[in-house]
């Protein structure tokens, strides 16, 4: 009876080893990479790979742009190649993200400053985040998601990594980038939680190399976040060299009291302006439109009462305004709309601080959203009596 037992026990182990095996394969998928040199085909890789004088090259195309005061545009990223984001621990790298990706979002409406636009077969972007826990990447999601005004967008996912090892985060999100065939826009927050040994020079050429794979064959922008060495303002370890090398661009965030401010490092093309922004009472993050280089940091701590700083008599005339000619408006409609007032009561705003009173408004019930029947996006009502 117990050779019997140990006989079934050993089959029992066999077909849970059998089964977590065929699990694992099961999660492998197959690779649209280019194959790898060998003495058979290197030649026909290298003859693929070498540059013609006859053949026209176009330019990579842009996905993100930085938009200067007087209306030209400076390149922060583009379609197959990398760019690098560095700051000091809590300097707001993290919120920088999210205006970058709400900017997106929403059609381009988040910031007059930022840009990010990709192609029609391209429109999807997913994020990385290594080191937070799921709770607080949900946060960071739903300040996104608060920011662009999209409720539930089907072209934008997020995964937290954080309970991954440096090894299956790589494989993970390797095998993601190759299986997702409208992929235009990468964010890895916290690249180096992708290797063991941040100053191992293998380590930092293997991680390098990948980002430099990754985007040629996917033809894809992936955006790298680093922190910076304590002592100086240097991207950490033997990875933050190598990769601030390889890089399109590599910015910077520093904190200076309520503001952070957003410096070009190194970049291929013209380095933009700097510029500064900060995170209001509903832990949104706005720019500081009129902020200019060694301007005090007061103009933050107003854009941020500013609402509250209105009668509310005055904040309920203008909404009945706003709402008078239209019952139910789209979110970019009512951004427009409420600059328009405003400026009639000789209130100038940009569109960061509309979108401040708007979350305002929301927060004390004056409007409402309201679900439009047949279609993805909400509309905005006036709550009545207001």
């Amino acid at each position: 009876m117990q050779a019997n037992g140990i006989s079934t026990a050993k089959l029992s182990i066999t077909g849970i080893q059998n089964s977590i095996s065929k699990e694992a394969n099961d999660l492998k998928v197959v690779f649209k990479q280019n194959p790898k040199p060998t003495k058979e085909n290197w030649k026909e890789i290298l003859q693929s790979m070498q540059i013609s004088f006859s053949k026209i090259y176009k330019e990579p195309p842009t996905c993100i742009e930085i938009i200067q005061k007087d209306g030209s545009s400076c390149s922060f990223g583009s379609l197959g190649n990398f760019s690098v984001l560095i700051g000091k621990a809590k300097s707001r790298k993290t919120f920088l993200i999210s205006l970058f990706l709400a900017s997106y979002l929403d059609n381009k409406n988040t910031s007059s400053l930022i840009k990010v636009f990709l192609p029609q077969a391209k429109e999807r972007i997913i994020a990385f985040d290594t080191e937070q826990s799921q709770y607080d990447v949900h946060r960071v999601t739903t300040r996104i998601l608060n920011l662009s005004g999209s409720q539930n967008p089907l072209n934008f996912e997020v995964y937290s990594l954080r309970a991954l090892s440096p090894q299956e985060r790589l494989f993970i999100i390797e095998q993601k980038i190759y299986d997702t065939d409208d992929v235009g826009i990468v964010v890895i927050d916290g690249i180096r939680d992708l290797i063991s040994d941040i100053n191992s020079p293998d380590e930092a050429t293997m991680i390098t190399s990948k980002l430099l794979k990754w985007t040629e064959e996917k033809n894809i922008h992936i955006i790298s976040v680093l922190h910076q060495n304590k002592g100086d303002n240097n991207a950490r370890g033997h990875v933050g060299s190598e990769l601030v090398n390889k890089a399109e661009s590599v910015v910077s965030v520093e904190k200076d009291n309520e503001l952070s401010i957003v410096k070009p490092e190194y970049f291929r093309g013209k380095d933009f302006q700097e510029f500064a922004f900060s995170v209001n009472d509903q832990g949104l993050p706005y720019i500081l439109e009129d902020w200019a280089p060694g301007s005090k940091d007061s103009k933050a701590g107003n854009q941020k009462l500013a609402a509250n700083n209105i009668p509310e008599e005055k904040h309920k005339e203008i909404l009945s305004q706003v709402f008078k000619l239209q019952a139910s408006q789209k979110y970019s409609d009512l951004l427009i709309q409420l600059k328009l007032s405003f400026q009639q009561f000789g209130i100038s705003m940009g569109d960061n601080r509309i979108r401040e009173f708007i979350t305002f408004y929301l927060n004390n019930q004056w409007i409402i959203k309201v679900n439009v029947p047949g279609k993805s996006y909400q509309c905005y009502n006036l709550k009545s009596p207001c």
